[in-house]
């Protein structure tokens, strides 16, 4: 691992949770059976990072990280993952998966769809809460894609990925039931417990307030609408902004949500 990797490794561990899938370009070893994989992601060098082929629980959401596959063996190994996932108990269930379903805006384009088709079988015999992906960096920005779709009873999300800042990233906040998408293009939202409208809306005015406490795990003593330029700084442009997906719990004393950040 590169040493400036590391350094950021070990200082956003020191913040928050960090979870990590493979994508194609982070292939660099053939395993036993010759497709490629992700070995830098596993071992020591990774201590505190959850990544490839992990499940874990936070607070009843069971999160399950599927590697890249490259061939058939990797991709029965992730259906056998997912399969014995789905036997845990749990109130929630969030996937993190790079390609995105295929044949949906979230993999177009703008000429062809690049989703995984056999992620969209896999969401439709799951039916998960809500799936984390990536790959096709122009998805948001093109005609008739999009950074947010649903499948079933399942949202599936990909930031999307341009130049500037900040950079593009989804803010999902359980305790209001919103997933919030920023990018220098524009921001918008969408409501967890509400049917799916396109055009997606705007978001009109961004809640400072909440965003600091998500992205500082306090809450500000500042009227809403006149946040500090820190607290604002904060809230465009997250602490864990190199990062693909964290999870981050609230750590307010009287409420026990928790708040996923995403970034392709």
């Amino acid at each position: 691992m590169p040493e400036w990797l590391n350094r950021l490794r070990l200082r956003l561990r020191a913040l928050t949770r960090l979870v990590t899938c493979s994508g194609n370009h982070d292939l660099d070893a053939p395993n036993e059976t010759g497709e490629k994989i992700a070995k830098w992601l596993g071992g020591g060098q990774t201590e505190g990072v959850s990544s490839d082929g992990e499940s874990f629980v936070i607070d009843d959401t069971l999160f399950t990280i599927c590697p890249w596959w490259d061939g058939p063996i990797t991709r029965d190994g992730i259906a056998a993952q997912l399969a014995e996932a789905a036997r845990q108990p749990r109130k929630q269930w969030i996937w993190i998966h790079h390609a995105p379903p295929d044949k949906s805006p979230i993999s177009w384009g703008g000429a062809r769809y690049f989703g995984d088709a056999e992620l969209a079988q896999w969401i439709g015999e799951y039916q998960p809460d809500i799936v984390f992906c990536g790959h096709v960096h122009q998805s948001p920005f093109v005609k008739d894609g999009s950074w947010v779709d649903r499948i079933g009873n399942t949202w599936v999300f990909n930031a999307g990925q341009q130049f500037g800042a900040p950079p593009t990233h989804i803010i999902i906040d359980t305790d209001e039931g919103e997933a919030l998408w920023f990018s220098s293009a524009g921001n918008q939202f969408i409501r967890l417990g509400e049917p799916l409208e396109r055009p997606v809306p705007r978001l009109e005015a961004i809640p400072w307030a909440r965003l600091f406490t998500i992205t500082t795990g306090r809450a500000s003593s500042r009227r809403k609408d006149r946040p500090s330029p820190r607290a604002s700084a904060r809230a465009a442009s997250p602490r864990i902004s190199k990062a693909r997906w964290s999870t981050m719990p609230s750590r307010s004393p009287t409420r026990r949500p928790f708040r996923w950040c995403s970034i392709s």
